[in-house]
């Protein structure tokens, strides 16, 4: 009695799982914050793509579409390929749902830079432009972490003027726990900036120590770097002050 009774469980969360799968992209995109907008949304969560992906107004993505892999439902997981663009730079992703919590693989990822600062209203108020590109072999959670990228063309908008700023490359560790440090150097430009900090996931703490040396005037930026400390020609940014 127990073998069949077995297989009918196995059964219906087969059914299940496929019905999810199968749910139409367009009605999924009504659970996302009013923040986040997909544009032109086309098929299920089996496989769809949408022309754009949009945060307060802001294109992050475009050409996106993802595949939903039934392999990996022998494992015990759900997992999507997905795939965007940004920039013209292509993208790529696998997002997998498992016992253990979700997990991103093979990330490489470019996005606008105007949508991060928004956290921030320091940030915010400088008006920053730009790319980020990310990547990583894996992310989750009680893992180590290794994260690499770059900041390219980077730019200041304040008082409407647009002052080029530089290309500037980072990294980021963490062991298991949630320990670990952030990198940063100068690639190119007339703003160098290079530093890093440490930081604690497990206890919500960080530290940062950053060093601005302009080559040249930065019509708009440099009010902001005059109210930073000086060390020569350098500005110093710490957080926490």
């Amino acid at each position: 009695m127990k073998k069949p009774l077995t297989w009918i469980l196995l059964a219906l969360a087969l059914s299940l799982l496929l019905l999810v799968a199968r749910f139409p992209a367009g009605l999924a995109a009504r659970f996302l914050p009013t923040d986040i907008a997909l544009a032109g949304l086309e098929g299920s969560l089996w496989q769809g793509r949408a022309t754009a992906l949009g945060y307060k107004g802001i294109v992050a993505q475009q050409k996106l579409a993802w595949q939903f892999q039934p392999g990996a439902l022998f494992k015990g997981q759900l997992a999507w390929a997905l795939q965007s663009e940004h920039a013209g730079r292509p993208g790529k992703l696998r997002a997998v749902l498992g016992f253990r919590g979700p997990v991103i693989e093979g990330l490489e990822l470019s996005l606008p830079l105007e949508p991060l600062t928004q956290f921030n209203p320091t940030l915010a108020g400088v008006r920053l432009r730009g790319d980020l590109f990310v990547q990583s072999e894996r992310l989750t959670r009680g893992e180590p972490i290794n994260v690499s990228g770059r900041i390219e063309r980077v730019s200041s908008a304040m008082a409407g003027e647009v002052t080029s700023l530089g290309s500037y490359q980072f990294r980021v560790t963490a062991n298991a726990a949630g320990a670990g440090a952030i990198e940063l150097s100068h690639l190119s430009g007339t703003l160098h900036a290079q530093g890093g900090g440490s930081f604690d996931l497990a206890k919500n703490k960080a530290k940062l120590d950053l060093r601005f040396k302009p080559e040249a005037d930065l019509p708009g930026l440099s009010p902001v770097l005059a109210t930073l400390p000086r060390d020569g020609d350098s500005y110093l940014l710490s957080y926490p002050r």
